[in-house]
């Protein structure tokens, strides 16, 4: 890869801070709940922001007839969904709601939009079986918010914590746009946070799409690809004081990798635009599920 400190003037965007963040609390994943709860209090420790816990039960209808786990209410179907809740976040001072559709992703998705959330937290998997399904869920969700969603990994010691102080920030940016939502919500963490540092990440794929080292080393991009992307993530760079570009030659996997070995504490990635959500969220999925890190999406849309 090529490395490339920069200096500079600041450049950025209001400051804005975190007023409302909702976490997506699921049933089926219980074991990540006590965990997402914990990093949503040190998110409100850091900011000074409201929780909301958010658990999408399937629809009224479903309820009714009896045709889930839940216990079958018929004067209040939802009730037994709301004592749960309530049970499962006891411990915590937040504020709680619960939603109800076939889509949990639309439905969370447009809840965000009219309940003011700045942010949504959620847990990836830990299982192969449970990777496919909230893989999907994640994507869809990614394509349906209107507000970034910080996707935290499960299982194998459980959730990853964010530091308050000297964040190591990796955004992967792509295209390398100085004005792109991506990178403004990137530096709008490292601004908010002291001694944070960040890393701009852009990837050049090879001349054939296949994201494996032999073909990276036969078949690189060609020289005018890669100078130019040095250039404007040298250009990137600049703009922020103390931050670094980086290039990689790949792809997902490429870049997972690379991330492992720095150990960052936070990436940032962008969810991708709903024309292109085939290529960019596989991109996506691939950071949340093995980046091994919290991951920040960032609607682009």
């Amino acid at each position: 890869h090529d490395s490339e400190r920069g200096g500079g003037v600041v450049t950025v965007g209001e400051q804005q801070g975190l007023d409302r963040v909702a976490i997506l609390v699921d049933r089926d994943h219980d074991e990540a709940i006590t965990p997402l709860l914990g990093v949503g209090e040190q998110l409100r420790a850091a900011f000074g922001c409201e929780l909301v816990a958010v658990h999408v039960a399937p629809s009224i209808a479903v309820l009714r007839g009896g045709l889930t786990g839940w216990e079958v209410d018929t004067e209040d179907p939802e009730r037994p969904v709301r004592r749960w809740l309530a049970e499962a976040t006891s411990h915590v001072d937040l504020e709680r709601v619960v939603l109800s559709g076939a889509d949990s992703a639309a439905v969370i998705g447009q809840w965000a939009g009219e309940a003011d959330v700045d942010l949504l937290l959620a847990a990836s998997a830990s299982t192969a079986i449970q990777r496919a399904a909230l893989g999907s869920f994640v994507g869809r969700l990614a394509q349906t918010s209107p507000v970034p969603i910080l996707v935290l990994r499960a299982g194998g010691g459980g959730l990853s914590q964010i530091p308050q102080s000297g964040l190591d920030v990796v955004c992967c940016v792509s295209p390398v746009d100085p004005s792109s939502r991506v990178v403004v919500e990137a530096r709008r963490i490292v601004d908010s946070l002291p001694g944070a540092q960040l890393t701009f990440v852009h990837a050049v794929p090879a001349r054939i799409p296949i994201d494996r080292r032999l073909v990276r080393r036969l078949l690189p991009p060609s020289a005018k690809a890669l100078e130019g992307s040095r250039r404007d993530m040298r250009d990137l760079a600049s703009t922020q004081r103390g931050s670094r570009g980086v290039v990689l030659i790949g792809g997902s996997r490429r870049t997972t990798d690379w991330i492992k070995a720095e150990a960052a504490d936070l990436v940032v990635a962008g969810a991708g635009a709903p024309k292109e959500s085939r290529h960019v969220g596989r991109f996506a999925q691939a950071l949340c599920l093995h980046a091994g890190r919290p991951v920040l999406l960032v609607p682009e849309s």
